[in-house]
């Protein structure tokens, strides 16, 4: 988890002076960048909501961290007492769905409540079971199964069994929320499977 202390471990950072009374009539309101945003390792969350007039930042591990945000320009944010910096970026479609923490962490928002178990259908749970290979390295195969609170993954080699409970209908946690696996479909099926940041899982047809 040595990527998820991304403001707490980090003592040293530049702090800039505020800029003096933003016309806040002509900036992107707070809430346009209220939800949650995933960190490239997938396990880890931040929170960011409005309150009372100001944007708060919380980080959903270890002890939830919160923080005050002082507003630099429409998408930048510095943390009010470290100066971290928080920006937030647009996509082709100009809807907010990234920050970039600390100038070089990008961090993509989510559409649901990491903190949340989501309920899904028997159908939505059998469409990821299967059998899924390791990419470049076919020695190495996973089973995926229903299970009544969600799925369970089979390491084959070892036949060690991991319960998951569904966040969303793609992304899943273990039980204390410390392994992540995110499901990618195309064409309205699914092509392969992702624990962590880059431990991809290709699906067979077996």
């Amino acid at each position: 988890m040595g990527t998820c202390c991304l403001f707490a471990s980090i003592d040293t950072f530049a702090q800039t002076t505020p800029t003096d009374g933003p016309q806040r009539q002509r900036l992107v309101p707070l809430k346009s960048f209220q939800g949650f945003y995933q960190l490239p390792n997938k396990v880890a969350f931040i929170a960011f909501d409005e309150q009372d007039n100001d944007l708060y930042a919380t980080q959903l591990w270890d002890q939830k961290k919160r923080y005050q945000l002082v507003r630099k320009d429409d998408t930048h944010f510095e943390s009010k007492n470290e100066g971290y910096s928080i920006e937030f970026l647009k996509n082709g479609s100009g809807d907010f769905s990234q920050t970039k923490i600390l100038d070089r962490i990008v961090c993509e928002r989510v559409p649901f409540d990491p903190n949340k178990i989501a309920r899904l259908s028997v159908s939505q749970l059998k469409q990821l079971a299967g059998t899924y290979l390791k990419e470049n390295d076919n020695n190495f195969k996973i089973q995926i199964d229903p299970s009544s609170t969600g799925l369970t993954l089979t390491q084959l080699w070892d036949n060690k069994t991991i319960s998951f409970t569904p966040r969303s209908e793609f992304f899943f946690l273990n039980d204390d929320g410390t392994f992540p696996l995110t499901f990618s479909a195309a064409n309205g099926k699914i092509e392969q499977m992702q624990c962590f940041e880059n431990d991809v899982w290709i699906k067979t047809n077996q």
